[in-house]
């Protein structure tokens, strides 16, 4: 029997309720959809470089916003993706206090 020595969680759409793919597909008129979500949040430039802090917000969202070829300003796009993480889903903090005994924590 093997011993479980990690637990790891995805924050979006796991413990996190997430708006992003919905708030784009608004933006976009429709024209993007999940999966041309999930290629601009794992191919963009832009979107590695926000994650690594080599670009400001304002940055990223010009160059999202060109990227996508979205018919709204960076800061609308900016003001709509501060809305992407709408909280957490009921019992998710709950569920990590209740593991949090029983396993260590490396953070």
């Amino acid at each position: 029997m093997s011993t479980i020595r990690a637990l790891v969680f995805d924050l979006t759409g796991v413990l996190l309720d997430f708006g992003g793919i919905e708030s784009l597909s608004i933006l976009s008129d429709g024209r993007v959809g999940e999966e041309e979500f999930g290629r601009f949040w794992s191919r963009s430039q832009w979107a590695d470089r926000l994650y690594r802090g080599h670009c400001s917000p304002e940055a990223f969202a010009a160059g999202a916003v060109q990227e996508l070829s979205l018919a709204v300003t960076p800061a609308e796009f900016l003001a709509a993706f501060q809305t992407w993480l709408r909280g957490p889903y009921p019992g998710a903090f709950e569920l990590i206090r209740r593991l949090r005994p029983r396993y260590h924590s490396s953070a």
